[in-house]
């Protein structure tokens, strides 16, 4: 029961989070049913109407991951290299769908350590925030060396920093995915990418996915920096809002052959800024793009 006297359902979970690392304490979290509303600071009045089951401890992320939803209020820490297939059956059978993450607006979601890769497929990345102390990659903070989403979600997540959706410190591939409602206040809404060597190293590729509704002052949809090889096909960018610098902004440290990027077969339209912006870049292919 909320503040003002509406009841809705809601499924309940007391305990200790014992499949996440690091200390664990106790909580309680409720995810009210059929609802979909900001009420963060209001007070709840939980009623206990029936039980269903113990706590429940998987054996790893990836197992966790393979349930139909999960709700976190901390970041799930990705310490080695993953593949994560969401979206099954009750028995693993077969896929049925996809398998939802969410961040109660509270916390980061997904945080991959610095030795660690991760490709996720059929997951779904929703409702992380980042804070002043940890300001960017509210939906993953990848400081690993490789980040690889296949038809994925990535939506309303807020960032202070940058990189709302996504933020990759090495190498992204993203394929045939939806990244939406994403926003932060500095760089990349839906994605930011770091790259601080002084030789090309990593290569992104961003394929066949939409971006819509994402804000951030400077590349609304995403942002690409340092010395990258980055392309871009078959996307489709709409009502993206920045303030500064385009859609898409991709800012090489300085002017280098080996650092290219191409853009063919994208469609922008109702951005708000331009669609591409480019800073210090020598080598670039713009082919059959509409905005």
């Amino acid at each position: 029961r909320l503040d003002d006297g509406r009841i809705f359902r809601s499924v309940l979970n007391i305990g200790i989070q014992p499949s996440t690392p690091g200390t664990h304490h106790m909580a309680i979290e409720a995810y009210l049913l059929d609802f979909c509303e900001d009420i963060y600071g209001q007070h709840l009045v939980l009623d206990l109407m029936g039980y269903l089951r113990s706590e429940q401890k998987f054996a790893s992320i990836e197992d966790l991951v393979r349930q139909g939803k999960i709700t976190t209020t901390k970041p799930l820490t990705i310490d080695h290299s993953i593949v994560i297939i969401g979206g099954y059956n009750d028995d693993y059978s077969r896929q049925v769908g996809s398998t939802e993450i969410e961040g109660n607006k509270t916390s980061r979601i997904l945080y991959v350590d610095t030795n660690a890769a991760l490709e996720l497929t059929n997951v779904d990345i929703c409702k992380g925030q980042t804070s002043e102390s940890s300001p960017d990659g509210a939906g993953i903070y990848c400081a690993g060396t490789r980040l690889v989403l296949n038809t994925c979600k990535i939506y309303d997540n807020h960032a202070v920093g940058n990189g709302a959706g996504v933020y990759a410190g090495g190498q992204l591939i993203i394929k045939n995915c939806q990244l939406y409602n994403n926003s932060a206040a500095n760089f990349g809404g839906a994605f930011y990418t770091k790259q601080t060597t002084s030789t090309i190293w990593w290569r992104y590729t961003i394929e066949g996915s939409e971006f819509h509704d994402n804000v951030a002052t400077n590349g609304a949809a995403g942002y690409s920096g340092g010395y990258t090889q980055f392309y871009a096909g078959h996307n489709s960018f709409y009502d993206n809002v920045s303030s500064e610098n385009g859609t898409v902004y991709i800012q090489h440290t300085s002017k280098d052959a080996n650092a290219r990027t191409i853009f063919t077969n994208n469609i922008f339209t109702k951005n708000k800024g331009r669609a591409l912006n480019f800073l210090f870049h020598s080598c670039y292919l713009l082919s059959l793009n509409t905005a």
